[in-house]
């Protein structure tokens, strides 16, 4: 099912918050430092320039925090709403400016433009991100981006156009400071309800696979050891001092296959081999303390690769193919347990046919 148009507007929404206050910051913030606060102009370009090195700088971290994010709205999602108000406060402070001496004024903007980079990455790459796990279908990641890209520009045209008349409006009362206070602080209220607005309207649907979760499968693969080996690592560490000859019957392989797999891993330090008591001629195989630690890689590569089957599924949707898996599971079990009677009489049925 695609998703509805409500959900489309409500992500839109997202970046038109995101995009008004960066259109007062890119436009806006140089005049408002040099003319209205009286700052040199050159050390407000050494402040935006420092400032933007540290958000390029930024913008992964917060990318690994955000991956690393598990909650019950999901990955994403989250830090919309936990930095909704910081991001609408931090823009009405950033647009404020005590009546201080210059020095003063200097370090307050510093930190105040920090802090709203630092809280601009940390709302604006999560919400970049949520278009990824929304949908995993192309099509409508492509209409997402779609919807994203008009929503931010007409959040840029409308705060170029509504700004300085609300300036205008409040200077009287406010004063040429206090009057662009007010007029951010409008707009920001604004951004903050549309990224609540973003946050309750939009899902996660599709789990992102996360290969740090998983060390001992990236140590393997990193090492050239794939599933076939950590097959005949198992049955090794259930069948010790067994022969190549006899691995190759247990795993149903060639036996020629059983010996690469053999000298791959003996080379690893997964297997050591001792000749065999009674015959000189024969090698038998033992699983090295390294195999021995490998007890529960299989079954984490078969949960990984289950996520990654599943990750393209609605939650719905793996909620109900999870519950007929553990139907089946069950009756495989009971079927099994019992000696497989029904599945017996069955065949006997069809026989007869």
């Amino acid at each position: 099912m695609g998703i509805r148009l409500r959900e489309k507007i409500g992500y839109g929404l997202g970046d038109t918050a995101s995009s008004m206050l960066w259109k007062l910051f890119s436009v806006y913030l140089m005049f408002f430092y040099t003319d209205i606060c009286g700052i040199d102009a050159w050390v407000v370009g050494v402040l935006f320039l420092v400032t933007r090195i540290w958000d390029s700088l930024l913008d992964p971290v917060v990318g690994l925090l955000c991956d690393r994010t598990s909650s019950r709205w999901g990955t994403f999602r989250p830090w919309l709403l936990w930095g909704a108000l910081p991001f609408g406060a931090l823009g009405v402070l950033t647009f404020y400016m005590p009546e201080w001496g210059t020095g003063g004024k200097v370090v307050y903007a510093t930190v105040t433009y920090s802090l709203m980079m630092i809280v601009y990455s940390s709302v604006n790459v999560p919400y970049a991100a949520l278009l990824g796990v929304m949908s995993a279908d192309p099509h409508e990641r492509t209409v997402l981006a779609a919807f994203r890209m008009t929503f931010a520009a007409a959040g840029s045209m409308a705060v170029v156009l509504a700004v300085e008349a609300l300036v205008k409006a409040f200077r009287p009362w406010a004063g040429p400071s206090a009057s662009w206070t007010a007029a951010v602080a409008v707009v920001a209220a604004l951004a903050v309800v549309l990224f609540f607005v973003t946050f309750s309207t939009t899902r996660e649907r599709v789990r992102p696979v996360r290969a740090e979760r998983h060390p001992v499968l990236l140590s393997l693969r990193e090492e050239g050891v794939g599933t076939a080996e950590i097959d005949l690592i198992h049955a090794l560490r259930h069948h010790p001092g067994c022969t190549q000859a006899a691995l190759a019957e247990l795993l149903h392989a060639d036996k020629a296959a059983i010996a690469r797999r053999t000298k791959n891993l003996e080379g690893k330090g997964y297997l050591t081999r001792q000749d065999a008591p009674n015959d000189r001629r024969s090698q038998l195989l033992y699983p090295t303390e390294k195999a021995e630690s490998l007890k529960s890689s299989k079954a984490e590569i078969e949960a990984a690769f289950y996520e990654y089957l599943t990750s393209a599924l609605t939650k719905d949707e793996a909620a109900a193919f999870a519950a007929s898996l553990h139907k089946l599971y069950t009756a495989s079990k009971t079927e099994s347990r019992a000696g497989f009677p029904h599945f017996q009489k069955e065949c006997k049925t069809d026989d007869e046919a």
